[in-house]
């Protein structure tokens, strides 16, 4: 078994970055620019998407370290590059739920470089990627999965901005999954379990299956993560909260027209407006019919890895971490 630790992902994805800041010099031409990409790329995480990338395909029989490694780093790069548009869409400095420390821009305002970033990552990956794809003669659908992926990951983004707003179709859990399909199955789920199964030469319909799951577990996870986004606008917990961009309450205007057949679009965009709809829901109201939602994609995900074709196809206790978290 092919072993790659989280903290070897990251330092292949330094050593990436690094190569490219030197060519290009951005270290002399732009330093804030430089300061920020290392930020990002050296932030503590748990490299969901690049650990599950590399223990699907060693699950699948694939062991050829130097491609997993590099196309695992160009898989998080990718994923930091949505981050870094993410944060600047979401309109604030909050990164996996911690403020963003302020003090790194000092020049010009910090969503500027951090768009700039994440174009750079963008890029990068993708280089990455078909160099990788050449140099090693592996297969070339990876490159069109991923671009597949990236634009589809990008109009999720824009469905989110979108969401609840008055002329957009009314807030359904179908359309709140296919947005939790657009904006995260595919590109944090979908695209590792897609890559591992191409790099192992797996069969079609191994690939439809593995969709499948992937899907099935962004739902999940991101059912949770809006959840705890929303639970402290909802409770009053006394901690800092940014000012919420208004696609972060799409679970509540859900939960709020499937339980209480209440239409709250267009109604998130002021204060005012906003606390009313927010004093109307009791949060362990909401958690449980999250929890419905999010056991139900979770039975979906074990029956989609059931019918695939290794015993194991990634440690169980790794994928329910992800949940779990």
């Amino acid at each position: 078994m092919t072993t790659i630790t989280p903290q070897e992902i990251e330092n292949e994805m330094i050593r990436i970055v690094e190569q490219e800041i030197a060519v290009h010099e951005l270290g002399d031409h732009s330093p804030t620019l430089t300061t920020t990409l290392r930020s990002y790329i050296t932030r503590p995480g748990r490299r969901i998407r690049p650990q599950l990338l590399v223990e699907t395909a060693c699950a699948y029989g694939y062991t050829n370290r130097t491609v997993l490694m590099r196309v695992a780093a160009a898989t998080e790069l990718l994923h930091i590059f949505a981050l870094l548009h993410d944060d600047r869409l979401d309109g604030v400095s909050r990164v996996r739920h911690q403020n963003t420390p302020k003090d790194t821009y000092a020049v010009t305002p910090a969503h500027h470089y951090e768009l700039l970033a994440g174009d750079i990552l963008h890029t990068i990956a993708h280089s990455v990627l078909v160099d990788t794809v050449h140099d090693f003669d592996i297969a070339r659908e990876i490159l069109s999965t991923v671009r597949r992926i990236s634009l589809t990951t990008i109009a999720g983004q824009a469905m989110d901005m979108e969401f609840l707003h008055k002329n957009a179709p009314l807030p359904s859990t179908e359309r709140l999954k296919t947005l939790y399909d657009r904006k995260t199955g595919y590109y944090s789920f979908v695209a590792p379990l897609s890559i591992a199964l191409l790099l192992a030469g797996a069969p079609s319909s191994e690939q439809i299956t593995a969709q499948r799951a992937g899907l099935a577990l962004g739902r999940a996870f991101q059912f949770r993560d809006d959840l705890t986004d929303i639970h402290p606008y909802i409770t009053g917990a006394s901690v800092p909260l940014p000012h919420p961009a208004n696609w972060e309450f799409n679970l509540a205007g859900t939960y709020l027209y499937e339980v209480h057949g209440t239409d709250s679009r267009s109604k998130w965009s002021t204060n005012a407006s906003r606390t009313r709809l927010l004093s109307t829901i009791r949060f362990h109201e909401l958690a449980q019919f999250t929890e419905q939602q999010v056991e139900f994609e979770l039975n979906d995900f074990r029956d989609a890895v059931s019918e695939l074709r290794p015993d194991n196809l990634c440690p169980m206790d790794f994928l329910v971490s992800i949940i779990n978290a």
